[in-house]
């Protein structure tokens, strides 16, 4: 009896004993398998810089040099792709760099798309996108093509409005309210019927004819439609067909090369006109005429509208309200249609 009790004993603890040693051999295995994978994720990550370093190109656009690799410009199909793909016979010049003739300003943003695989369009000026849709064309990357399709889409959906002019308006309204045309020698305002208080809108109003005066802007419900210039009181913020920026009657130009400025509300002071401004800075420009297309990039999330053309950028100026609406005013025989 004595010796199977001690046998059971034996028995137990040879299983306890045997268990443990089982236990720590799984952590083993498992510690193991970790420090493999990490082996092999760095492995990876050492190939992939030796691959790049040996694959490094250099690209010549437009005068400018861009370093990256094949491997870059391969991620996506394109005109870029097909070039480092093999299939052509392709030799660098003497400094080593691959010559593309093309605007050089774009092909930064098309390669963080490429390095990363995310783009933020909205940061791109509505005054801009257009030729920065042709680049996207030329290097034919869809994927990015795409891209700005739906986000013009969006902003067509986000902006829309039509023209609302009451029975005592002189104005006619036409082309389901998106054209509107000035009958008379006296100062009209017409409104959108849609009041944007918050989000990002961008629209753009094209001049058909430029009459004695146009204004393009945005304003408050509250504005007397027959005042005169969008921008003489404080109720409503344009550009003049004069080339002039107004608010709160208080008129400015656009400053010398602004169309490459980076301004934003913190350059604006309390009337919402740039700081900083000097009379020999200024820049007489042309009014507008016939064909011209006038952008309306409105901020209500910064609190900010910024008006664009193709040649010229306005200084920002600060919509110090809750809710504005889009506005054009038209004098004499001036005609103006809605673009999105």
């Amino acid at each position: 009896m004595e010796s199977i009790e001690r046998t059971e004993k034996l028995y137990h603890g040879a299983f306890a004993a045997l268990k443990l040693e089982h236990e720590k051999l799984t952590k083993a295995k498992l510690a193991y398998e970790k420090e493999d994978d990490q082996l092999k994720a760095f492995k990876k990550k050492l190939d992939n810089c030796i691959e790049a370093s040996t694959d490094k190109v250099k690209l010549d656009i437009g005068g400018r040099i861009f370093a990256t690799t094949s491997a870059t410009l391969s991620k996506e199909p394109s005109m870029l792709s097909s070039m480092f793909s093999g299939h052509f016979d392709m030799e660098p010049d003497e400094d080593g760099c691959y010559f593309i003739d093309r605007n050089p300003d774009f092909f930064p943003i098309i390669l963080d798309y490429l390095r990363k695989g995310t783009i933020h369009l909205e940061e791109i000026e509505e005054s801009q996108m257009a030729d920065f849709a042709d680049e996207v064309e030329y290097y034919q990357l869809e994927s990015l093509a795409r891209l700005i399709r739906d986000l013009r889409q969006k902003e067509k959906k986000s902006a829309a409005f039509y023209w609302e002019v009451d029975s005592s308006s002189l104005l006619d309204v036409s082309n389901m309210n998106t054209r509107v045309t000035g009958m008379s020698l006296s100062y009209q305002i017409v409104l959108g019927n849609r009041g944007f208080s918050e989000g990002r809108h961008q629209w753009g109003v094209r001049v058909i004819h430029p009459g004695t005066h146009v204004s393009v802007g945005i304003a408050k419900s509250s504005i007397n439609l027959t005042q005169g210039t969008i921008g003489l009181g404080k109720d409503g913020w344009g550009v003049n067909g004069d080339g002039l920026l107004t608010h709160a009657g208080v008129a400015q130009e656009p400053l010398r090369n602004n169309i490459d400025s980076d301004l934003d509300d913190s350059d604006s002071d309390a009337s919402g006109l740039c700081r900083g401004q000097k009379a020999e800075e200024k820049n007489i420009i042309e009014p507008f005429r016939e064909g011209d297309l006038i952008w309306v990039d409105l901020d209500m999330t910064r609190r900010q509208v910024i008006f664009s053309n193709g040649s010229t950028r306005w200084p920002p100026l600060a919509v110090n309200c809750s809710e504005v609406f889009p506005a054009v005013m038209l004098y004499g025989t001036a005609a103006v249609q809605l673009e999105f």
